[in-house]
């Protein structure tokens, strides 16, 4: 189902049960402004939390919208004092789904998150025929 909404963004309604558990609904939108990649929003959001990258510090959050390269989130409790240069952004309970990010923006209780990206490790296969070779 399409519909334009002012002013002439093109959004699509999709449902996501499969996805995320209960039934959410989320709109497919077109980067606006100079975003690099297409934004994904949640009409009623998702439980997500925010960690400090030593561990000391964890708030509640709830997911607004997110992209390839970041996320919009709407915090519950005060940011003043954390350390918001780098941290991570559980998208689990269990936390083994999460990105690293930074903050990019803020606006009374939401913020914006740029994901980081991964280092990249050296592929052990070229070194083991550098050591061979030598």
């Amino acid at each position: 189902m399409r519909h334009l909404t002012p002013p002439f963004q093109s959004r699509q309604t999709v449902g996501v049960g499969s996805i995320i558990r209960g039934t959410l609904t989320l709109n497919c939108a077109m980067a606006y402004g100079d975003r690099k990649s297409e934004r994904v929003n949640f009409d009623r959001g998702v439980p997500v939390f925010m960690m400090g990258i030593d561990g000391t510090w964890r708030r509640a959050c709830t997911m607004r919208d997110v992209s390839q390269t970041g996320a919009r989130l709407r915090v519950e409790g005060s940011l003043e004092g954390l350390d918001l240069k780098e941290f991570f952004l559980l998208l689990s309970s269990t936390g083994l789904a999460y990105r690293r990010c930074q903050l990019v923006r803020l606006a009374g209780d939401e913020i914006g998150v740029e994901f980081l990206a991964r280092e990249k490790k050296p592929k052990r296969n070229g070194l083991r025929l550098a050591q061979k070779q030598g």
